[in-house]
């Protein structure tokens, strides 16, 4: 692990979370419009 990487593991774990709750929201829209 090195330092400089930092900034690069932080930015691909927001990256990843918000990819993460922006794909299960239209997961969950398209669920619900194929439910209907």
């Amino acid at each position: 692990f090195h330092p400089s990487l930092a900034p690069v593991g932080v930015l691909l774990a927001v990256l990843g979370y918000a990819l993460g709750t922006y794909g299960a929201l239209i997961c969950g829209y398209l669920m619900q419009a194929a439910a209907i």
